[in-house]
């Protein structure tokens, strides 16, 4: 209750009159004032009701691929490899099918160690192709075995990492492993930097151990103080509070420790792995003294006279580069190039959720989530016909009602399934296919997630 009972003017200003009252507890119900007579006396709730205080019944049931269904969730604790879990949980499901009663039926679902598992595939495919990559580019422009060398920096600041991380707390997760994939481009700037200042000065001045460290020296401030630059900027991500700080601060420590010991490689192992090379002593490939050739000539021809036109011409050529500045600035604000913080990506799955007005007949959430699956069906027989392709894209098919009024439907989409349509395009046509319902409240439908939502939320 939340009435305006007027106001009182008085010479102090005018106070103002409101009834409120909300009632908590059945004792406080029971004296809810239903009537009041003229000779003081009145009626209240408890007079001529029973008043029950307790807790409310729903019922609440599941349909799993259209049958009545019931679920057992299997949680790790922090300390166990979910991996294995679900190893262990698969092989149960396998064994004990094979003696449950015809008509019932065992299936694992919501398999989270998948999320795992495929950013792990992630995290060493990137691995491999970002050590080939620089083996390439250093065999070019300068010795295959440089390149060698320098690759051995990913797995020493990987390794040093994962050494470092239980200490912290953090632990392989899907934050984590997102954090690997992200620093894997970086973490041998510095090596590439140190291999490259020792090549160019022993080929100068002789491939001895001195000559080597000399060249180290030459660039280990700056090579230094870039990677700390970049530490410093991922270290504000360790102070973060609040529930978003389990997401960020476990890249912000996989970032660090990968960097520091990236740092420790270039610095103290990459120059007595280089002074291992006696055989090289500096020389060049037939294909890395070609590429040298090719780049001396575009930087006597190009690079030099076009630098020496920019100093020339220095106000020029910082109004060219604020120009630039301004054109990017009004390609983000007038929304060209657009800025998302938690950027979506596709589900393996599509969520869908339904809630009713008050009312309405029990059954009819029921009705409708049968219906959503119907359509869903329906939705999957136009992309097999116009694909002309047998794969269905729905693999299971899960709906939970919760109290007559409300249903919540989770739809796993076929791994393969990227190769007819994508999950928004399956949503859209679901979507469509659904249509308006009468008496619902709320209908949303989405295939899509962002980045700081937990994977299989």
């Amino acid at each position: 209750m939340d009435l305006p009972g007027g106001a009182i003017r008085t010479e102090g200003g005018d106070i103002r009159l409101r009834t409120r009252g909300q009632a908590y507890t059945g004792t406080q119900f029971e004296q809810i004032v239903l009537l009041t007579r003229p000779d003081g006396t009145r009626v209240s709730l408890g007079d001529i009701a029973t008043i029950r205080d307790g807790f409310t019944e729903e019922q609440s049931f599941s349909f799993f691929d259209g049958q009545r269904s019931f679920g057992v969730s299997v949680m790790s604790n922090p300390d166990e490899n979910e991996m294995e879990i679900s190893e262990a949980v698969h092989r149960y499901v396998e064994q004990r099918s094979k003696t449950l009663p015809p008509g019932v039926y065992l299936t694992p679902w919501r398999d989270y160690s998948v999320f795992l598992k495929t950013r792990l595939n992630m995290m060493f495919e990137n691995l491999v192709i970002g050590a080939v990559l620089v083996f390439v580019v250093l065999s070019i422009f300068l010795h295959l075995k440089i390149g060698a060398w320098v690759i051995i920096g990913l797995p020493v600041a990987f390794f040093g990492a994962l050494m470092m991380l239980p200490h912290v707390d953090v632990t392989i997760n899907i934050m984590s492993l997102f954090a690997f994939i992200v620093v894997v481009g970086i973490v041998v700037d510095d090596a590439i930097i140190i291999a490259e200042s020792v090549h160019t000065y022993t080929e100068e001045h002789g491939y001895t151990v001195d000559n080597i460290i000399r060249g180290a020296k030459r660039v280990d401030v700056p090579a230094t103080f870039g990677v700390l630059t970049t530490i410093v900027a991922f270290l504000p991500m360790l102070f973060i509070t609040g529930s978003i700080s389990s997401i960020i601060t476990d890249i912000g420590w996989v970032v660090v420790f990968c960097l520091f010991f990236s740092l420790v490689e270039s610095k103290l192992i990459l120059p007595s792995h280089l002074a291992i090379m006696k055989s090289s002593h500096g020389r060049k490939s037939d294909i890395a003294d070609r590429t040298n050739r090719v780049l001396q000539h575009i930087i006597a021809r190009i690079y030099s006279p076009l630098l020496a036109k920019a100093i020339e011409f220095r106000y020029a050529t910082l109004a060219f580069f604020v120009a630039l500045v301004i054109v990017m600035l009004g390609l983000i604000g007038g929304g060209t190039v657009r800025f998302v913080f938690f950027p979506e990506f596709d589900r393996d799955y599509l969520v869908a959720s339904i809630i009713l007005d008050d009312g309405v007949p029990d059954t009819m959430v029921t009705d409708m989530i049968n219906k959503m699956n119907d359509d869903l069906q329906a939705v999957n027989a136009d992309i097999k016909a116009e694909s002309g392709s047998n794969l269905n894209i729905a693999e299971h098919f899960f709906a939970f009602i919760q109290g007559g009024d409300s249903g919540y439907v989770r739809v796993q989409l076929d791994e393969d399934q990227y190769h007819i349509a994508n999950p928004k395009e399956i949503e859209r046509r679901w979507r469509e296919k659904v249509g308006d319902i009468a008496g619902a409240k709320e209908l949303t439908f989405r295939a899509t997630a962002d980045f700081a939502e937990p994977a299989g939320a």
